[in-house]
């Protein structure tokens, strides 16, 4: 098995052991330890043209969390990431909040933006709309970005981000037709 093929879109029934390899793979990539608290460690490294970040829960150093991501720069917005692959094992009570962790406090001051894929899942959706409800509150702002028209409609400070968010959630694409309008959070 490749390891690529381990994070893809659909993980389902991937065993203990592909998990094990994966993370092997991942630790021989000689990653950087960027957090060590009492539940995991958190790392960083490069796999080919990707950003990783992973979580070793503690004390076994099990896989539980783990994204990876392509950075972009684009001409009306600048540099930007995009997670392409998320992944989290919701059995473990150590995985709980790392995803706003990773996302607020580690992307988000590694990288000015962060943007949506091209195609969003139903979960991948849910994550967009929960981080974005969340982002006006810790001082960062929401965008809709047209990658085509390079266009941001950016939300305005009176417009409270549930309605923002309700007012484009339409911008959404579970098929690829609507891979240039894009979600955005900045700094």
């Amino acid at each position: 098995m490749k390891y690529k093929d381990i994070f893809g879109l659909a993980i389902s029934g991937k065993s203990l052991l592909d998990f094990q390899q994966y993370t092997r793979h991942l630790l021989s990539l000689s990653p950087k330890m960027i957090e060590d608290n009492q539940d995991y460690e958190l790392f960083h490294c490069v796999d080919r043209d990707h950003e990783c970040y992973f979580a070793l829960e503690k004390p076994h150093g099990t896989l539980i969390y783990f994204v990876k991501c392509e950075t972009s720069h684009f001409d009306f917005i600048g540099p930007a990431v995009t997670q392409v692959a998320v992944w989290r094992d919701i059995k473990s009570s150590a995985s709980y909040g790392i995803g706003d962790h990773l996302f607020f406090d580690v992307l988000l001051v590694a990288h000015p933006t962060v943007m949506s894929d091209e195609q969003q899942m139903s979960r991948g959706r849910d994550f967009w709309i929960i981080r974005m409800a969340k982002a006006p509150q810790l001082g960062f702002r929401i965008g809709l970005a047209n990658t085509k028209t390079k266009t941001v409609k950016w939300k305005d400070e009176t417009t409270p981000a549930s309605k923002w968010i309700q007012d484009h959630e339409n911008a959404w694409s579970n098929d690829g037709s609507a891979r240039d309008i894009r979600f955005i959070i900045s700094r």
